[in-house]
């Protein structure tokens, strides 16, 4: 069946129509191979056939049922994908895995990675390290990256740094870029190396020449603090500006936050604006939060008060805490948003939940002075001791203790000891103290 596959690639190369032909004859036929050209061929629109991914896909899983790796792959990156049909990640391990059985390398070393990260599967070291065991041992160099940096870590077995870098040198003296950097990466560290400044510099500069961009974002931060270079601010610009080309969420929010906290005298609140843009349009939590907080102080940007409300409630549906506290407060304030208590009142309750302090202040100055909620001493006593207990940060919340204090002073025995109660017990994700224990969140 390979044989026969790599005689209608070689063959697509020069007739393009006759091999599409041939491998539609073989398909029929039902060979396992033939199937996944078939599929290949659809997938991409060759050999005079009009894309077709949904067709395609159901060539490969032909393919794939006839006991065809390469066949049971492509059928799960089209579930991993969305492509020909609906994103299914459990139908992506479950082809993956075969492909991996079947002996196909890259589909091995995409299972190892997959257990490592838990991406698609519940994480599992162990069986990270042996899928990758399993693919560097045939000579998969994606398997020997991962297999090393498994091994630094002493995930899954014995932590071995020494042999761990070994594995990636293997598949960096085979030209692989991915390796180039993790060298830099051994010799940044010290993991299984001795540490050099100058040598991660040449293995980052290597992989950032081919293309890569955390690489590239390395460099840059090299060429700024001048770490096994001299320090060099147009070559750092240079090389940042091209890590930032990346659509990566992790690259952009680095860089935003370098831009953002002036890191090696680089402050630039317009540019951390943009890469904080990047990601949260990407979908991630913390970087929505960041921009609704820029949008709404007018930081780096022009002040949107609607923009940044839309962006708090993304981040706050999204279940970030600080957002959904922030939220409460644009309610209150009337910042891009109609001024509404009885919002505010849900997103606190909804970051308190999750043992947000400054969420709990909101709830205790509300019980307090009677906004969106009837005035009640006893329940913003509590709030305040639970913020109070409850800081995230060093000095966060750092009033509330007095507070509790105070107020404490103004309650009688009674309620003194039902408000200790309270706190005491209240633990989280349990119903607030002024809920009852069937009442649902609200999002």
């Amino acid at each position: 069946m390979r044989s026969y596959a790599c005689v209608l690639a070689v063959l697509l190369l020069a007739q393009p129509a006759l091999a599409a032909g041939a491998a539609a004859a073989a398909a029929a036929q039902d060979q396992a191979g033939a199937c996944n050209m078939v599929g290949y061929y659809l997938s991409n629109g060759l050999g005079g056939m009009a894309t077709d991914d949904a067709r395609a896909h159901a060539w490969y899983r032909r393919s794939a049922e006839l006991g065809d790796d390469v066949g049971a792959l492509n059928l799960g990156r089209d579930y991993r994908d969305g492509t020909g049909v609906a994103c299914n990640l459990a139908q992506w391990i479950r082809w993956l895995r075969q492909a991996a059985e079947l002996n196909n390398l890259e589909a091995q070393a995409l299972l190892a990675e997959a257990y490592a990260d838990g991406d698609g599967v519940a994480h599992d070291d162990v069986a990270a390290v042996y899928w990758a065991e399993r693919a560097a041992m045939r000579g998969s160099d994606p398997g020997r990256v991962q297999l090393g940096r498994l091994l630094w870590a002493g995930r899954g077995g014995d932590k071995d740094p020494a042999q761990g870098t070994a594995r990636i040198r293997q598949a960096a003296e085979n030209g692989s870029v991915t390796a180039w950097y993790f060298m830099g990466e051994a010799y940044d560290y010290g993991n299984g190396v001795e540490a050099s400044a100058l040598l991660a510099f040449g293995w980052y500069q290597k992989a950032a020449l081919a293309g890569h961009q955390f690489a590239a974002l390395k460099l840059g931060r090299a060429y700024l603090h001048g770490r096994g270079v001299m320090q060099d601010n147009q070559l750092a610009a240079k090389w940042l500006n091209r890590a930032g080309e990346s659509a990566s969420v992790q690259i952009n929010m680095i860089l935003a936050a370098m831009y953002e906290t002036g890191e090696g005298g680089l402050a630039d609140p317009a540019r951390a604006g943009l890469h904080y843009r990047k990601a949260a349009e990407a979908g991630d939590i913390g970087a929505q939060w960041r921009l609704a907080r820029m949008l709404r102080d007018g930081n780096g940007m022009a002040a949107d008060p609607v923009q940044a409300a839309a962006w708090m409630r993304k981040a706050a549906e999204g279940l970030g805490s600080q957002a959904q506290t922030d939220l409460a407060r644009m309610y209150q304030a009337g910042i891009g948003v109609e001024r509404d208590d009885a919002q505010a009142l849900i997103w606190y309750r909804n970051a308190a939940r999750g043992g947000e302090c400054q969420a709990m202040e909101g709830l205790a100055a509300m019980y307090e002075t009677g906004k969106g909620v009837p005035a009640d001493l006893r329940m913003a006593q509590v709030y305040y001791a639970l913020a109070a207990r409850n800081p995230i940060e060093p000095g966060e919340c750092a009033g509330a203790a007095a507070r509790a204090e105070q107020l404490a002073g103004r309650l009688d025995a009674g309620q003194l000891a039902s408000a200790e109660a309270s706190v005491k017990t209240w633990k989280t994700p349990q119903p607030l103290p002024d809920e009852k224990p069937e009442t649902p969140a609200v999002h």
